[in-house]
């Protein structure tokens, strides 16, 4: 295998001698484990696991919560409560929100900040009493409830109980004045009234000794008079009833306020609560740890290098694939970047600088030859199996198969996928005959098999629309087939579905001799590749090989990007 120095010159790289290449033995044996367990061994859930795996962390961030709550308590400053009432018979019309008001005014703090300095000798700031005060009505009994919350005791008492009694008092004042002023309205009405009847009174006396005199009992004047007389009476009578009234609305009005329950001292202070601190400490650190644990599994459930991802599946890896732009539009990347046959040293250099995964896929072909050589049966026959949909199968089975070609490798290619063939499509063939025919038994092997553009690579397309692939492929026929194909090529590679879509790989594994894994870190978790083991597992078989496929370049691995050799993990080097 070969590397670029730093002269832009192939070097050959050094390959592993101990344990290396392995048997063909050691790779198709699965690793015998426990029913119903994991690659790990164990068959306890998920979530049962990392909290066990995880206990000793959890139990340290719940210990920091109880820490944390009670240090909290010990440092936080004690907060003391105090509660006095008043009780009120007539509210006189006003609502809820007007009372607590008038309670938080500056006016009524600044009255309870003199009766505090008055009964106690402290100077305790208006604003300090109105931020400390919590008043809230109480319901179904007709009061006003003062709470006070005070870092002191003592001071809590004084400033419920002073707020309490400069509300009551203010609002005596306030009523008493009310009552004065309308008072004096009503009295200067009915002095008024009073002088406006006295008036006509006089008027009316001197007219009437004017007319005796005179000897008339009747004039217009006299008829005038009378009548203002008698409209000075009405105001008058009027005033008198507007007064009465007034002194009966003030009595039914009138807003009995008293005080119902005085302040007592606080004992005990409402804050901090140590326990609750203490035991909404321990469960915030429970729910930390458990978050903490949880997230550490989902972090180690994505596998973060290629090694990694060869200890997971315990078979050697094969090759690293970097990401190419263009493999989507055009998966065959060496077909289009070169003819087929193999190609001068220097052209190959050009290519590999324009395309660096080219170069990946010939170390894969040359670690693909090196492990899997010609078996007395004939050519060796391998399957290309993913976990997931869209981790690159199928691209990379057609540039490992043209590699092939270019090395000289006589190298057929199976679409064994009859649900979602892909290979026909991206090299550009017609869908004619193909493996559901031959299955079926409607053509031959011979008139199934096409050219492609590459020298040296045939395709055997999926054929015809298969109804039911699981039966096509499980009637015993693919056998025969895949030994046909192993008389005519030097190395046969089949494609299938992805392994978390159905089960068909599984019927064609047994029949060949190596199953190579392909991942791609952007999709498949760790636990879906384990999962793909263990599929392949009842069947008899065992991935032969890993191939890490779509690498980006912030990838964290730190492998990636230089030429390498075959990984074997330390479970196969004995």
């Amino acid at each position: 295998m070969n590397r670029r120095g730093a002269s832009g010159e192939l070097q050959q790289l050094p390959v592993p001698r101990e344990g290396w290449p392995p048997s063909q033995s050691a790779l198709a044996a699965p690793p015998v484990l426990p029913p119903g367990s994991d690659l790990s061994g164990n068959s306890r859930p998920i979530w049962l696991r990392s909290i066990l795996r995880h206990r000793w962390l959890i139990l340290q961030v719940t210990l920091l919560g109880v820490a944390a709550g009670a240090l909290l308590s010990i440092w936080a400053r004690p907060l003391y409560k105090s509660t006095s009432a008043i009780l009120v018979e007539r509210a006189g019309g006003f609502s809820t929100r007007t009372w607590l008001a008038l309670l938080k005014s500056r006016e009524n703090s600044a009255q309870a900040a003199a009766l505090v300095k008055e009964r106690a000798g402290l100077s305790i700031p208006a604003q300090e009493i109105r931020q400390s005060l919590r008043p809230r009505i109480m319901r179904g009994e007709g009061g006003i409830e003062i709470v006070a919350l005070h870092e002191n005791p003592g001071r809590a008492m004084l400033i419920a109980d002073a707020v309490a009694d400069a509300f009551v008092q203010g609002r005596q004042t306030h009523l008493r004045q009310e009552m004065e002023k309308a008072a004096g309205y009503l009295a200067r009405d009915l002095k008024e009234a009073r002088e406006e009847f006295v008036e006509a009174e006089k008027a009316l006396y001197k007219f009437e000794m004017a007319v005796s005199a005179g000897g008339s009992r009747w004039t217009p004047e006299t008829a005038r008079l009378t009548r203002l007389a008698e409209s000075a009476a009405k105001i008058y009578s009027g005033a008198l009833e507007r007064v009465q009234q007034a002194k009966l609305d003030v009595l039914v009005q009138r807003e009995r306020l008293t005080i119902g329950e005085r302040a007592s001292f606080p004992a005990r202070p409402i804050r901090p609560r140590v326990g609750l601190n203490i035991l909404c400490g321990g469960l915030e650190g429970l729910l930390l740890g458990l978050a903490w644990a949880f997230g550490l599994k989902s972090a180690k459930g994505r596998i973060k290098s290629a090694q990694e991802a060869a200890e997971t599946v315990r078979a050697p890896l094969l090759a690293m694939i970097r990401k190419c732009k263009g493999a989507t539009a055009h998966p065959l990347l060496l077909a289009r970047h070169g003819s087929g046959g193999p190609a001068p040293s220097g052209k190959l250099a050009q290519m590999d600088s324009e395309v660096p995964a080219m170069q990946d896929f010939r170390t894969f072909a040359s670690n693909v030859k090196m492990v899997f050589r010609a078996v007395d049966g004939g050519a060796p026959v391998l399957l290309l199996v993913s976990a997931c949909r869209k981790e690159g199968r199928s691209s990379a089975l057609l540039n490992l198969g043209a590699a092939l070609a270019q090395s000289g490798k006589r190298t057929t290619l199976v679409e064994a996928d009859l649900r979602n063939p892909a290979l026909a499509r991206a090299l550009g063939l017609d869908q004619g005959a193909g493996l559901s025919d031959v299955l079926s038994g409607g053509c031959g092997l011979e008139e199934a098999l096409w050219p492609t553009p590459t020298e040296g690579l045939t395709l055997l397309p999926a054929g015809g629309r298969a109804e039911d692939p699981v039966n096509l492929l499980d009637n015993g026929r693919i056998g025969k087939v895949l030994q046909e194909l192993r008389q005519r090529a030097e190395i046969v590679l089949l494609d299938s579905p992805a392994l978390d879509e159905c089960g068909d790989a599984l019927l064609i594994a047994g029949h060949c001799d190596g199953v190579l894994l392909v991942w791609e870190p952007a999709i498949a978790s760790r636990q879906q590749v384990q999962q793909a083991c263990q599929f392949l597992a009842t069947a008899g078989v065992w991935p032969s090989g890993v191939v890490c496929n779509k690498l980006d370049t912030g990838w964290r691995n730190p492998a990636a990007y230089r030429y390498y050799y075959c990984y074997l993990p330390q479970t196969q080097r004995a």
